[in-house]
This record gives C-alpha cells, sequence and structure tokens, in this order.
C-alpha cells in the first residue's frame, strides 16, 4: 500500500480529529490537519506496526491533550502594546487577577476574616499587632490567628506580590 492510498484511506479519522480538536477549544481546524499529518508521517515510518488505525487513534489522543496544554499555555499569557516595549518587540509576562486574588482569599472565609483581612488593608503602618487588630474586629487573637495561617497557604509572595498592592 502507497503513502497516497494509505492518507486517503484514513481521511474519516482525519474528520473526526478535526472534530475533537475543534469543539474541545484545543485549536483550530489548521491545528487539527497539521497534528494529523505529524502523526500519520510519523507512524508511516515505523516498521513494527500491526494496527495502524488503533496506533493512530492513541497517538491523535496524546497530540490533542499536548495541543490542548499548548494552547492553554498561549492564553494564559498577556501581550503589551508595541509603544511599551523597546523596539516594538512584545513581552511574554503574566499578570496576576489582582481582583480575583482578592475575591479568592475572601471567599474562603467567613465574615469576621473577611473584617479582618479588609482591617490589615487599611492599616498601611504595620505598627498594630494582630491582636489588636483581631480585638477590634471583635474574635480572639488565636481564632484570627488560626484563620489567616488557613489562608496563608493560598497566598504565594513572590507569584502574587505585596499583599497590600491586592488589598490596599
Amino acid at each position: 500500500m502507497t503513502f497516497s492510498e494509505l492518507y486517503a484511506s484514513l481521511s474519516d479519522i482525519k474528520r473526526w480529529h478535526r472534530r475533537c480538536v475543534v469543539s474541545s477549544g484545543a485549536g483550530d481546524v489548521y491545528d487539527a490537519d497539521a497534528s494529523f499529518d505529524d502523526v500519520v508521517l510519523r507512524l508511516a515510518a515505523r516498521d513494527d506496526i500491526t494496527d495502524f488505525r488503533r496506533l493512530l487513534y492513541v497517538h491523535l489522543r496524546y497530540k490533542r491533550i499536548e495541543l490542548w496544554r499548548k494552547n492553554a499555555r498561549w492564553q494564559s499569557r498577556v501581550y503589551y502594546p508595541q509603544e511599551y516595549e523597546e523596539f516594538g518587540a512584545t513581552a511574554d509576562r503574566t499578570e496576576p487577577d489582582r481582583a480575583g486574588f482578592i475575591r479568592e482569599l475572601l471567599d474562603r472565609s467567613n465574615e469576621p476574616v473577611a473584617a479582618l483581612i479588609a482591617d490589615l488593608a487599611r492599616q498601611t503602618d504595620g505598627k498594630e499587632s494582630i491582636s489588636a487588630l483581631a480585638g477590634r474586629v471583635g474574635l480572639h487573637q488565636k481564632t484570627a490567628f488560626r484563620a489567616l495561617r488557613r489562608l496563608r497557604r493560598y497566598y504565594d509572595a513572590d507569584k502574587d506580590g505585596d499583599l497590600a498592592e491586592y488589598l490596599a
């Protein structure tokens, strides 16, 4: 069997793969066709295959997962206009979602802890202790410490930046 005959006989799988890629959001029609061609060419070069169609389905599934991951990475990047970069180059930087981060912290907490966090945000001098803040909000200090310790695991200073920037 020649390669062109093999490729023509796989047209139903190509349509199925194209439909799967587009419906899952992993890519567009051109990504689906390119990934299908890559997999078929790679498998056609092998001589040890007994069930070509079955192996093709497996490799196409892995290729769809790879496409989905690649496109998810591209969609998470923020591109800045040319006037912000020297020589008109774009920069691949991920912007933290500040409003979403605050909402996420407050959604995970109950009302007294949310009030304590809001109170901490208004405190800019850093001279007042957490015990004093908890007393002002009406919580026992150990309750406030436990609640803040639970919230601390969702916050990464290296990734998210300064907490005062988010809550101010």
